[in-house]
């Protein structure tokens, strides 16, 4: 279980969109599926530490792709 944000789940994706429409009076086609995109930033040079940046077995890049699949 996640911590609660505004009331809701934090990881309850479907509940924070239609809030966030509620807020921004915002609206959305019939059928038209959830798309959302969220960024995260990592310097080069923690991955760096681990060994090469673009060496997928990189321990640094593995935790991170790891993570992102979470």
């Amino acid at each position: 279980m996640g911590c609660l944000v505004q009331g809701r789940e934090q990881r309850d994706y479907l509940g924070a969109f239609k809030a966030h429409k509620a807020e921004t009076r915002a609206g959305e086609r019939k059928g038209a599926p959830l798309a959302m995109q969220a960024l995260c930033v990592v310097s080069p040079e923690w991955v760096e530490q681990a060994g090469d940046l673009h060496d997928a077995e990189n321990p640094h890049n593995r935790q991170l792709f790891k993570q992102a699949k979470a």
